[in-house]
């Protein structure tokens, strides 16, 4: 709550004593990695992101400030034996960011960036199917839950500026995912921890 506060406190008033330099607003589209882990098992999941709309503050200073709704979609598997398991999960982010942006060239700079959410939801969705040499594939189990999804992380973007659009490459660190508690009362957890991405924003 804390950090929340901070953060928020941030983004209202840096704004009135930095003179913009321009804002920017754009889409970000690339792809996520995390793992489900239950008891000792752990499943690899990859997957994408998106991020829409995204709108960045820059100061002409350096100093950046934005907010941006993230969506994350991974999945992955586990066979043993004659038994596949799947997981597919989806989750929604309302995040802010603030960074800095500095200049490499004319053109050309790197702009390092800490990621924080405030309100997210999920979605994990289970199932197990069986292979019969003689019955084929069938469903033997299927089961989704819904839960809370928190973000925290860094991003390091380096942008091309053009007259009229931004261009840029981000490697992404995230902290985030949601614990799964089961009827059975045991629990099991989803994280993102990382991805990769490209943006494009326009100027204004």
């Amino acid at each position: 709550m804390k950090k929340a506060i901070i953060t928020i406190c941030a983004l209202l008033i840096f704004p009135a004593f930095i003179q913009a330099q321009e804002h920017r607003i754009g889409v970000g589209v690339g792809g996520a990695s995390g793992a489900y882990t239950f008891s000792t098992t752990e499943i690899d999941l990859v997957g994408e992101m998106v991020e829409l709309p995204v709108y960045l503050y820059v100061s002409k200073v350096g100093f950046m400030a934005g907010a941006k709704i993230m969506e994350f979609a991974v999945r992955g598997k586990l066979t043993s034996g004659v038994i596949t398991t799947n997981v597919s999960y989806t989750q929604s982010l309302l995040s802010l960011t603030l960074g800095w942006n500095f200049q490499l060239a004319d053109r050309l700079s790197i702009a390092p960036q800490i990621v924080n959410s405030y309100m997210g939801s999920s979605r994990v969705q289970f199932s197990s199917y069986q292979e019969d040499p003689f019955l084929g594939q069938f469903v033997i189990a299927a089961d989704s839950y819904n839960q809370n999804a928190s973000l925290s992380g860094y991003e390091i973007p380096i942008y091309y500026t053009g007259d009229i659009f931004v261009l840029g490459l981000k490697l992404c660190g995230y902290n985030s995912g949601a614990d799964i508690e089961f009827p059975s009362t045991t629990k099991g957890r989803i994280d993102i921890n990382g991805g990769i991405a490209f943006v494009m924003e326009a100027n204004f």
